[in-house]
């Protein structure tokens, strides 16, 4: 298990606040705002943090670049260089699910 896993997984442990304020803390951190693809109403909509959580809900589809790679909680934890623009494709770990389907169905090729 890397730093990201283990920093979700202990997230995801927690229920109700702790839990909110965990994911609160990190958005402190993050930098999706000042990203080209990131958009008013996902600044309306308080949406960030896209490699924990995920995908954008209704507000990010249009790819206008990526600086996943520039932000230093995403270095801190080891994401951001493999799999990227997280508001469009989904969360580091449905990334990497993704890709170890791909790995199961086509042998590792």
């Amino acid at each position: 298990m890397d730093r990201f896993e283990a920093e979700v997984l202990k997230i995801m442990e927690k229920s109700g606040k702790d839990k909110e304020k965990s994911i609160n803390s990190l958005k402190q951190q993050c930098i999706c705002h000042k990203c080209y693809t990131y958009n008013d109403c996902a600044k309306n909509a308080g949406e960030g943090l896209y490699c924990v959580i995920g995908e954008s809900e209704e507000c990010v589809d249009n790819d206008m670049g990526c600086i996943c790679h520039e932000c230093p909680l995403a270095q801190a934890m080891g994401v951001g260089t493999i799999f990227n623009t997280y508001c469009i494709k989904g969360s580091e770990m449905e990334e990497r699910k993704r890709l170890h389907d791909l790995d199961r169905i086509t042998g590792g090729e």
